[in-house]
């Protein structure tokens, strides 16, 4: 049966058969993607991020509604802080964010030592430490760091 047919047939049954070679693409662009975001927007010295000469985004909106920083401010800049190897700096303004990067940073250099080496599972870590990780991201860095600011611990610097 050729690729073609075979593909068809498992269209039909519903089965999908992805290339093995897709994550590890799909990994590596994510990675050199951030990295590529990370390092073309550049710090201000006054708080905001800037891109080819000007200011990117806008005010924050959940701010401006309720006189508190949202659980992703500080996220682009402490992006733009640790491609620059401000690792403290870019802690201060968001962790979730410097430890999001990290682990994108981390997912592309994996998808091109699977590419590389065409072992597709090299290094594969098990999914209770992943979904785990996750887990931890989601509650103690991205949402527990958010509570501490909203109660006053380690507040953003104000963008004017």
């Amino acid at each position: 049966m050729g690729l073609c047919v075979g593909a068809v047939t498992d269209f039909v049954y519903g089965r999908t058969r992805i290339p093995p070679w897709v994550w590890p693409v799909m990994l590596l662009m994510m990675g050199v993607g951030a990295l590529f975001l990370s390092v073309v927007f550049y710090p201000g010295g006054d708080e905001w991020t800037y891109l080819f000469g000007m200011r990117f985004g806008a005010g924050c909106s959940f701010t401006e509604a309720t006189g508190y920083a949202c659980p992703s401010c500080g996220m682009t800049r402490s992006w733009v802080h640790l491609s620059r190897g401000q690792f403290l700096t870019a802690a201060t303004y968001n962790v979730a964010g410097a430890t999001l990067l990290l682990w994108l940073w981390v997912g592309g250099f994996l998808g091109a030592v699977r590419l590389i080496t065409r072992d597709y599972k090299k290094w594969q870590l098990p999914y209770n430490f992943v979904a785990g990780f996750g887990l931890f991201w989601m509650i103690v860095l991205y949402l527990g760091f958010w509570i501490a600011r909203v109660v006053g611990f380690n507040p953003l610097p104000i963008q004017m």
